[in-house]
């Protein structure tokens, strides 16, 4: 019966408008085999069913938001069971953003006291759910030290046990999601061009040394330092850059030798369209935050848990630190930094609202990371 519907559907369906309100229907009906079939179909290809890739993406994640929609009511309205649409959920491939999706969404639909009863109750869900629904409690402020005790056994030898189920002072302002019931979502965004208008301090004087560095960039400093944006390009149309460079005690944060670092992403760029100021380590790993957890102009990010993550492996590189160094020496050397924030107005930078740039001048002086990233829809 559910194959014959799944046949008929897509024999038929024609536009991610005509598709929609049935794909909503049978998530209502509670019928979540005759979706997962749906899923089953659209994720094999089946070349019977002519669709267009977008199309067929499109409504692969309609599924997953309806079945994460059904799953918060249920659990919001302390149903017993899913229905069947956890499973749904998890037992397909690339499940990880979804339960990302899910554990958001969780996160700010439940209190601190329902998401206890949750972890302790008798939901059949993965480890991974509850360790990234851990991450979410803390980020909201609803995690109690009683959820704290149950998920710390959860973290360890976990991807994610690297990441105390403490808040880090640096962690403050993070823009987190916000829902409506059937999960349309509300989010800030702490980058875009113009941002440089938030602070009235630009730093100067336009004139630096402009030969007292070198560059010192590894593959794994590239590659840890972009960690944060890494969804930026590889789900959406951004591009970014992570260089190193090691400077003489002479080098001065000022216009002429930020632009001699030889950036790509500052090509072209002049006294009158580099725009730099200096920041706050906290406001450098919002920044980060945001661009990891929730995504660019078309990712829709790793989600609070693995946003958290690579934000700080991020951070942890931009400050100098070798990878494998515990979250509370990271914290320090990112603290001890002078942050600045850069942009642009060339023909590197997108200038849409996915645009930003952090400089970190590690202790001591020796040496400076610098990120840079833009994205477009």
């Amino acid at each position: 019966m559910s194959d014959g519907r799944v046949s008929e559907f897509l024999d038929r369906v024609a536009s991610f408008a005509e598709a929609y309100p049935q794909i909503q229907a049978w998530a209502s009906d509670r019928d979540a085999p005759l979706l997962a079939a749906l899923a089953g179909a659209l994720e094999r290809g089946d070349e019977a069913f002519r669709l267009e890739p977008g199309l067929r993406e499109a409504l692969l994640r309609c599924i997953d938001d309806a079945a994460i929609t059904a799953v918060v009511r249920r659990i919001r309205t302390g149903a017993p069971e899913t229905d069947g649409f956890l499973q749904l959920l998890e037992s397909r491939r690339g499940r990880g953003r979804r339960m990302a999706r899910l554990a958001s969404r969780l996160g700010d639909a439940l209190s601190a006291v329902q998401l206890e009863a949750l972890v302790r109750g008798p939901q059949a869900c993965s480890r991974e759910l509850w360790v990234m629904l851990g991450q979410e409690a803390l980020l909201r402020d609803k995690l109690s030290p009683e959820l704290a005790q149950v998920l710390t056994p959860l973290m360890a030898e976990h991807p994610l046990g690297w990441l105390p189920l403490q808040r880090d002072e640096l962690e403050v302002e993070l823009d987190l999601p916000s829902y409506t019931e059937e999960g349309g979502g509300a989010l800030g965004m702490p980058f875009g061009p113009g941002r440089q208008g938030s602070s009235p301090v630009v730093v100067g004087p336009w004139a630096g040394a402009t030969n007292l560095h070198r560059e010192v960039t590894t593959p794994d400093d590239a590659e840890r330092i972009t960690a944060a944006v890494g969804n930026w390009e590889e789900e959406s149309n951004g591009r970014s850059e992570g260089r190193v460079f090691a400077v003489d005690d002479a080098w001065t944060v000022a216009l002429d030798a930020l632009l001699a670092l030889g950036l790509k992403s500052l090509e072209g760029g002049n006294r009158r369209n580099l725009h730099v100021h200096p920041i706050g380590a906290d406001e450098a790993i919002r920044t980060l935050y945001g661009a990891a957890a929730n995504g660019g102009a078309y990712s829709s990010g790793l989600g609070a848990a693995y946003g958290r993550r690579e934000a700080w492996r991020s951070a942890g590189a931009l400050a100098g630190v070798p990878e494998g160094t515990s979250f509370g020496g990271t914290a320090a050397a990112v603290s001890a930094c002078r942050w600045y924030w850069f942009e642009c107005e060339n023909n590197w930078f997108w200038q849409v609202a996915w645009d930003f740039g952090l400089l970190a001048v590690r202790a001591g002086g020796q040496s400076l990371a610098v990120l840079a990233a833009t994205d477009t829809d």
